[in-house]
């Protein structure tokens, strides 16, 4: 079946009348129609989104709703309850004003199936649009307008600021919709007069990263580290590259650069490519050269195991000397100790074999 994007193309003031005619256009990440390997590729993804509350089962069920169940640990957002929130995650910073431009993440469930309906996350691709312009629904709307930057959020909007009477078959008539929301970006109306400049200016590329980061997270818990580094790697790359006001935004991009080059080498060593996260603990050293920040124990112990894993006497020397500074910083830290004895007594059965195969070699 052909997916299309439910919130973006629709008129407001059509749905709100009864009923919408448009034209069905395939979502893609470039705007052409999804071939056919897209197309599973979407379906496959959507599969990491089940969201199992949104059906009447399992040992929990108490014979209500699911949505009824997920709404008792929520907020009314509006005094007549037809949008009901609950904050997964805190963000930061005001909330979007009229004539905003906002970046958002969302999965979008309907009662009693566990697949989204609709996903960016599933797409890969995040969703624009400006506020006061009725690009997207009502519900959707007075939703992000109450986040703040980074925030995750729930929301079950009522039909009547949702979909009323349905769309394409894929949402029922008068159905409660749930959102599961994440603000990435917000831009004010004069940011966006220029955008080749504002789209490296300092605050709006800071703020993507955030969003990064958290992604990046996501994918780590997931143990997907190859996608955790290149979104990781994609941060760093837009921060590099970022326009710097002044000395606040210098400590802020350098901050947030040591907290990416410490992830990806920590990704690195669990991805077990050992050569790429010695390069990312050797950028760490580079920049701790100015004395704006110390060398993290964390830094040290993931940059010994990477070494480790190269291996060979000059490598488990090297790592035994970073297990040692590491343990310095944490001295009680148990995992230190034991890397550190373990990788002790890996370094004399590697001598020990040297030495034997010196002699074999001489005799």
């Amino acid at each position: 079946m052909e997916t299309v994007e439910i919130v973006g193309g629709l008129s407001i003031k059509d749905i709100a009348e009864g009923g919408a005619e448009f034209e069905v256009q395939s979502i893609s990440h470039n705007g052409d129609d999804r071939g056919e390997e897209e197309e599973k590729e979407y379906n496959q993804q959507l599969e990491n989104y089940i969201k199992l509350e949104c059906l009447d089962c399992g040992d929990s069920y108490d014979g209500c709703e699911p949505f009824l169940n997920i709404a008792k640990n929520m907020e009314d957002l509006l005094p007549n309850g037809k949008i009901k929130k609950r904050i997964l995650k805190e963000g930061y910073g005001p909330k979007p004003e009229e004539s905003s431009s906002v970046i958002i993440h969302y999965n979008a469930y309907v009662q009693l199936e566990a697949h989204p309906f609709d996903s960016t996350h599933a797409r890969k691709t995040p969703h624009t649009f400006k506020i006061g312009q009725q690009e997207v629904i009502e519900g959707l709307e007075i939703a992000v307008r109450s986040m703040r930057l980074t925030e995750k959020a729930q929301f079950l909007i009522d039909p009547e600021l949702a979909y009323r009477n349905g769309v394409l078959g894929r949402i029922p008539p008068n159905s409660v919709v749930l959102f599961e929301i994440e603000l990435c970006v917000v831009q004010e109306q004069g940011q966006q007069e220029e955008p080749a400049v504002n789209e490296k200016h300092f605050q709006v590329v800071y703020n993507t990263c955030l969003a990064l980061c958290v992604k990046g997270k996501k994918m780590f818990k997931l143990q997907d580290y190859q996608g955790a580094i290149k979104v990781y790697s994609t941060a760093v790359n837009k921060l590099e590259d970022a326009v710097l006001d002044d000395y606040d935004d210098q400590i802020k991009s350098e901050a947030l650069l040591v907290r990416l080059y410490t992830n990806l080498l920590i990704c690195c060593t669990h991805a077990k490519i050992p050569k790429r996260g010695c390069v990312f603990a050797q950028k760490l050293y580079e920049m701790s050269k100015n004395g704006t920040f110390e060398i993290s124990a964390k830094v040290y112990f993931n940059h010994a195991k990477c070494q480790r894993m190269i291996g060979g006497t000059g490598a488990y020397s090297f790592a035994e000397r970073k297990l040692i500074q590491a343990k310095a910083l944490e001295p009680d830290n148990l995992e230190i100790k034991k890397e550190l004895a373990s990788l002790r007594e890996e370094k004399e059965k590697h001598r020990s074999h040297e030495r034997s195969l010196g002699k074999a070699l001489l005799s």
